[in-house]
C-alpha cells in the first residue's frame, strides 16, 4: 500500500480530521536518525496532544 492509498483508508475513518503524510526515500528504513527529527518538526509545528506508536522497534 503506497502513502496515497493510506491516506484514502485513512480518510473513511471516523473522527479523523486531519492525516499527514512525509514521502521521502530516506524514511523507507524507519531510522530513528532520520524519523525523529520529522516527528518532532510535526509536533512544533501542529502542537498535537499525544504521539502514539506501536509497542514494537519502531515505536520505540
Amino acid at each position: 500500500m503506497d502513502a496515497l492509498q493510506a491516506v484514502e483508508e485513512l480518510s473513511k475513518v471516523g473522527g479523523v480530521n486531519k492525516i499527514l503524510v512525509a514521502e521521502n526515500d530516506a524514511y523507507g528504513g524507519f531510522l530513528a536518525e532520520v524519523m525523529a527529527p520529522l516527528i518532532l518538526a510535526s509536533q512544533q509545528q501542529f502542537g498535537f496532544s499525544h504521539i502514539t506508536a506501536g509497542s514494537t522497534a519502531f515505536g520505540k
